[in-house]
């Protein structure tokens, strides 16, 4: 996609060129980055049939029924832990309380995506319609400094920056290996969305039938293409 003219040309419906595998040099083969730019797309979350009843009096959103019209790429946002329920708010209802120091994911009212860190990033809900948190992963383009991450390979739905771009991984990998791949490759800021276990990303070329309903999800389209003005030089 970056090699598309600015404003023109469109996305791909299937969104080939927007997927970029780790290449043979690096032992990731199961670990699929996608980088988008956040002009070009705009989002919208789904809340999770499977997903548990918020506490606190808050009001569950509308549960995920299927995959919404003129959406073409689906991010499985796994499902949230009950026992440390991170913020979560979806079609503008919070189901979760965001907290402060928390890497998010948003999307605004117009369907614009932003990632950064709660209360610096982000100082409230105010133009937002959907948020989700994650847990530190990659700080300052250093490994984050969490809890002790497992040695060996597990699911995983990355999001964070890449220069002015923003990017998502999903994959089954040992996480110092994608650590190590995504800080050679750049990323500054990055954090996982879930524990659950993560699909991956889905595009409706072909439209899957196998969608998962009990997790939330992210879903994607481009913005049509900009009309190009004719332009005619004449010589006097």
């Amino acid at each position: 996609a970056a090699a598309l003219p600015p404003g023109g040309g469109g996305l791909p419906p299937a969104w080939a060129e927007t997927a970029v595998r780790t290449s043979s040099d690096v032992a990731l083969p199961n670990l699929t980055i996608v980088s988008l730019s956040t002009e070009r797309i705009r989002g919208a979350m789904e809340y999770g049939a499977g997903e548990p009843k918020p506490g606190t009096g808050l009001q569950p959103p509308p549960a995920l029924t299927g995959w919404p019209n003129g959406y073409s790429l689906a991010i499985d946002l796994g499902r949230t832990d009950p026992k440390n329920a991170l913020g979560l708010m979806v079609a503008g209802r919070i189901a979760f309380p965001p907290r402060s120091g928390a890497p998010t994911l948003a999307v605004s009212r117009d369907g614009q995506l932003r990632v950064g860190t709660w209360g610096t990033d982000f100082t409230g809900t105010a133009g937002l319609l959907a948020l989700k948190h994650g847990t530190p992963f990659v700080t300052d383009g250093r490994p984050a400094d969490v809890t002790p991450l497992p040695d060996r390979a597990i699911p995983l739905a990355l999001v964070g920056s890449l220069g002015s771009r923003l990017f998502i991984a999903t994959g089954i990998a040992r996480p110092v290996e994608v650590q190590q791949t995504l800080i050679r490759a750049g990323v500054k800021f990055a954090f996982a969305l879930s524990a659950s276990p993560a699909r991956p990303i889905r595009a409706t070329h072909p439209k899957p039938e196998t969608l998962d309903l009990s997790s939330s999800h992210l879903f994607l389209r481009p913005l049509p293409a900009a009309p190009r003005a004719a332009v005619t030089a004449y010589k006097q």
